[in-house]
């Protein structure tokens, strides 16, 4: 899945060559980007102009409007049934969403604190929907933080900012979280959003900059900026990173458990990059 001239798209595989199938973009707006795909082909759909909207597509039942104003993220489950994002505007709030049960704020399930803790934006989720990642406000640390939510017993964990190598980090974005929720990955940057390095949070050890964790692959001066995704069992990362050797941005994938092993998967358009400038 992706975008095409401002238009979602989904990649289908056959045989040796990709199908693709054009989305369309839904009734009254003028653009759609595709942001997750499930194993049944679900897709979500973000669209802009006149408003940001959130719409799930399926192959069967076509385009179904889920929330709007929106933020940027979206995401959902392996079979279709689940979408997590965030609800804009005044007052943010991350949700889930489902067919028979509508959307739902998943601040209700926060215990009280002052100052209040927001959960603002869900931007993953691992693959059956029980845990969910996004960003918000650590009413208790008084600063943005991501979190962790575990849906099954609606236990929230925030997971801290990691100690940068000569930068201070000041906030964080998780991006994917592993199927039983004890690794999740994204990014880190500075206060001025002029460095941004890629982290992630393991539940035995806390948040760490991969550049640090696996500096050994990293020697020639390379930076992994952003990790996106992660495989279900938490052994494979990708992300987009900087490619010293051939000083251009490209994507990533870490084998985290051979520790040896990162592999370059090409250049990446500017629609797949990152959206700011980081370094």
């Amino acid at each position: 899945m992706g975008q095409e001239h401002n238009r979602a798209v989904l990649w289908t595989l056959g045989g040796d060559s990709y199908a693709v199938q054009d989305l369309e973009v839904p009734p009254g707006y003028s653009n759609s980007k595709a942001l997750d795909v499930s194993n049944t082909g679900a897709v979500v759909i973000r669209s802009d102009n006149p408003s940001s909207t959130l719409f799930r597509w399926t192959p069967d039942g076509g385009t179904q409007s889920i929330a709007s104003p929106v933020a940027e993220m979206g995401a959902i489950s392996a079979d279709g049934e689940i979408v997590v994002g965030g609800v804009g505007g005044n007052s943010p709030y991350a949700f889930r969403w489902t067919s028979s049960g509508g959307l739902e704020d998943l601040n209700t399930f926060l215990p009280p604190s002052i100052p209040p803790s927001v959960l603002s934006e869900a931007s993953g989720m691992s693959p059956d929907g029980r845990f969910i990642v996004g960003n918000g406000y650590n009413g208790q640390t008084m600063r943005p933080e991501s979190f962790v939510m575990d849906y099954t017993t609606k236990a929230v964990r925030w997971l801290g900012i990691p100690a940068g190598e000569n930068v201070t980090f000041f906030l964080t974005s998780a991006q994917d979280v592993s199927s039983d929720g004890t690794i999740v990955v994204g990014f880190a940057v500075d206060n001025s959003w002029s460095v941004a390095r890629a982290v992630w949070w393991r539940q035995d050890t806390g948040p760490e900059d991969l550049n640090q964790r696996f500096a050994s692959l990293l020697g020639d001066g390379s930076v992994l900026r952003e990790a996106r995704a992660i495989s279900p069992d938490g052994r494979y990362i990708v992300g987009v990173g900087y490619n010293a050797s051939r000083s251009q941005i490209e994507a990533f994938v870490l084998d985290t458990r051979a520790g040896t092993e990162l592999s370059i998967a090409g250049m990446i358009s500017s629609a797949g990059a990152a959206e700011t400038d980081v370094k």
